[in-house]
């Protein structure tokens, strides 16, 4: 989904609020912050006539952490790879989560890895933060950027 910048701040629903920060994402509609995925989901489902399922039940994904996808997404935070300099305009963390949980979710494909980062720099783009190259130290020199 792209939203033009015009509607920064002033969204919400299951795509989140679009303020750039991913932390307060998830935010149910009385605007509480879901415990989980599952719990968000949840809170967003709309009665209809053909079923109100709510939630995943017993099938709910367990966060996967994998020692591999921690290693390949640790380029987000290291204090001294190429995106050193945006930690202090963008907080790592939620997406080095996301990055681990994507990237071992998907057998620790390049191409998931790549997207991940990506993510992370357009994060950092957007506070106007240093990136340096990137591509070849995570092994996504082929990857266009998006």
């Amino acid at each position: 989904i792209v939203v033009p910048a015009d509607y920064n701040g002033v969204t919400c629903g299951i795509c989140g609020n679009f303020n750039g920060r991913p932390e307060d994402d998830f935010l149910t509609p009385s605007g509480a912050l879901a415990p989980s995925a599952n719990q968000f989901g949840a809170e967003w489902v709309v009665d209809d006539d053909i079923s109100n399922n709510r939630g995943c039940g017993g099938n709910v994904i367990e966060p996967c952490q994998d020692e591999i996808s921690q290693a390949l997404c640790g380029i987000i935070r290291d204090s001294q790879g190429p995106f050193s300099f945006c930690h202090g305009y963008v907080d790592p963390q939620a997406y080095v989560d996301s990055c681990v949980f994507d990237v071992c979710i998907s057998g620790n494909q390049n191409d998931v890895l790549c997207r991940s980062v990506q993510s992370y720099v357009s994060a950092c783009q957007s506070a106007n933060a240093i990136v340096y190259p990137w591509r070849e130290n995570a092994s996504c020199g082929k990857w266009l950027k998006v």
